[in-house]
């Protein structure tokens, strides 16, 4: 399995975990240090990445695992995974925004 793939899917399993611990996706974003912010499109931005350092350097492969590592979190949550995009990285944010949905966030 090349590296990419096997990272994305430990990341999921990972989020996964996390998500049914923290019990809410809001709690697990907060918990995990990402600083949730409701944006204008009625969504969620992530203030802070806590991956910012080494994205910095590995943007691809790290914010590609980061967005399967939140996908993971709101499933495990019991949110859609499907409401979480990656998007260009910012500069003081994160490279996900979620979606939300009627039942996303509880």
């Amino acid at each position: 399995m090349p590296v990419r793939e096997a990272l994305a899917s430990v990341a999921t399993a990972t989020g996964r975990r996390l998500g049914a611990q923290a019990g809410s996706l809001d709690a697990a974003l907060e918990e995990g240090g990402y600083q949730p912010r409701a944006d204008e499109a009625g969504g969620i931005a992530l203030a802070n990445c806590p991956f910012h350092r080494l994205a910095s350097a590995h943007t691809e492969l790290v914010c590609h695992a980061n967005a399967a590592l939140l996908r993971g979190i709101a499933e495990g949550a019991g949110a859609d995974p499907e409401m979480v995009e990656a998007v260009t990285p910012l500069d003081d944010g994160c490279c996900v925004r979620i979606t939300r949905t009627q039942d996303a966030i509880r």
